[in-house]
């Protein structure tokens, strides 16, 4: 897909974003929720996304607002996903992850038993034909992080028309909620989770025919 007037990341970028995602993510509900320790939070998130970011990216398109890539969203296209490479693909992520082991046991556990979490399969229960799936989007924080995050998603809505293909993401604040849902998200499923004081919103954007 095009989003012709977003910047698209070089595979090279993208091997070097997980940082980035770490930093802008550091205060995330998911990520306090499950690196409780505040000095361990920025190594262990960094695992994480390293290996994250690899597991997904021969699915996805990395975004930006420019070269600079201050503001990025990825955008996962299910009509890449292949079962069988990708359950390979799922283990040399764990793999990669167990090195959380070594700094906070209790990390990797929170991973493993809560990865659907993580893993974003709802949509799956909704929309049956193929779709694109919102995995992770941040605005710095600047006067204009509204505006920002309205062009990126502007942009995303207007692909997703032409391709006739529906948008699902994830939000975990009633305040981000009502926002995606001023921009056209409808909200699917609400699901709420026992050991973590987090909700998931569960969003799709369908396109007009």
């Amino acid at each position: 897909m095009a989003l012709e007037n977003l910047y698209s990341l070089t595979e090279e970028e993208i091997s070097c974003v997980y940082k980035d995602f770490a930093d802008a993510f550091a205060s995330h509900t998911i990520f306090t929720s499950f690196f409780k320790h505040t000095k361990k939070r920025k190594k262990l998130m960094e695992i994480y996304f390293q290996a994250y970011i690899q597991m997904i990216a021969p699915y996805c398109t990395f975004y930006a607002d420019s070269i600079q890539k201050e503001n990025m969203m990825v955008l996962l296209d299910t009509r890449k996903y292949k079962k069988g490479a990708h359950i390979a693909r799922l283990i040399k992520m764990y793999i990669k992850l167990s090195k959380m082991v070594w700094i906070d046991i209790s990390a990797f556990i929170h991973i493993i038993k809560n990865r659907d979490i993580l893993m974003s399969q709802w949509g799956d229960e909704f929309i049956k034909e193929p779709y694109l799936h919102l995995k992770f989007i941040y605005v710095k924080e600047h006067k204009q992080k509204r505006e920002m995050l309205e062009r990126m998603l502007f942009e995303l809505k207007n692909d997703a028309q032409i391709l006739h293909m529906n948008v699902a993401t994830e939000v975990y604040k009633e305040e981000d909620l009502k926002q995606y849902e001023e921009l056209g998200f409808a909200l699917m499923n609400t699901i709420s989770y026992r050991s973590f004081p987090f909700q998931q919103y569960c969003l799709i954007m369908q396109y007009k025919e």
